[in-house]
């Protein structure tokens, strides 16, 4: 009997082990703050490329640099007066490396894979190209305020 209540107790403190194990390799080792950051970053660059201009202004500080970066690029590739048509930009972000953020503050760099289409046609492809992304916390939102190239 002793021998079964033994081998019950290790499997049990196996499985225990196991699960302890299984369950810190599902976290994505990122803080709170971090997760927001990512989300920011990826969130600004699809609504560009979504030519969505209010909700990538949404993921900037109120005209900080960043969002008047939107304004610029919808002034320049899409403009209203119809002469530029079938324009299409994408930017994929390839790699967010090591956030480090101080107080409100945060930083970090980011690699994009920027394509640029008219008429269907690219024009221009940049394969890689890092950028320095700026952000500040306002309220429990972070928000880019600054994005600069290499």
């Amino acid at each position: 009997m002793k021998s079964a209540k033994s081998l019950k107790l290790t499997i049990f403190i196996l499985l225990s082990v196991l699960i302890a194990v299984l369950t810190g390799c599902a976290s994505t080792g990122l803080s709170p703050d971090e997760i927001k950051i990512t989300d920011a970053i990826y969130g600004y660059f699809q609504a560009i490329s979504d030519q969505d201009w209010d909700g990538a202004r949404s993921y900037c500080v109120y005209e900080s640099t960043a969002y008047n970066d939107v304004n610029n690029i919808k002034e320049l590739w899409y403009p209203d007066s119809g002469e530029i048509e079938e324009i299409d930009i994408d930017f994929i972000v390839k790699d967010i490396d090591t956030i480090i953020i101080t107080g409100e503050y945060a930083e970090t760099q980011v690699y994009i894979k920027g394509i640029i289409l008219y008429n269907g046609e690219i024009v221009q492809e940049n394969s890689g190209e890092i950028l320095f992304v700026y952000l500040q916390k306002i309220g429990d939102s972070w928000k880019l305020y600054n994005i600069e190239e290499e």
